[in-house]
């Protein structure tokens, strides 16, 4: 049921959700990136700059660092 409503397995919805709000994280927030990694239930930095990686194409540092001052809230 939850599949056909969003066309998504909820596993990869709640993956998106979680990279999203990490994602916001690093831009308004000085948390350091292993804070907002295991806030966002990974269990280690790595693991969390593999996929945060594959959804936004840059490192969570890189990231940070290129877009902090355009999105800043």
């Amino acid at each position: 049921m939850f599949k056909r409503q969003l066309n998504t397995g909820i596993y990869k919805y709640i993956q998106q959700r979680r990279m999203a709000n990490a994602s916001l994280l690093l831009l308004n927030s000085d948390m350091k990136i292993i804070d907002i990694a295991l806030l966002s239930g990974f269990s280690s930095q790595e693991a969390f700059s593999r996929v945060f990686k594959l959804y936004y194409l840059l490192p969570p540092k890189q990231y940070r660092r290129q877009f902090k001052q355009l999105f800043r809230r």
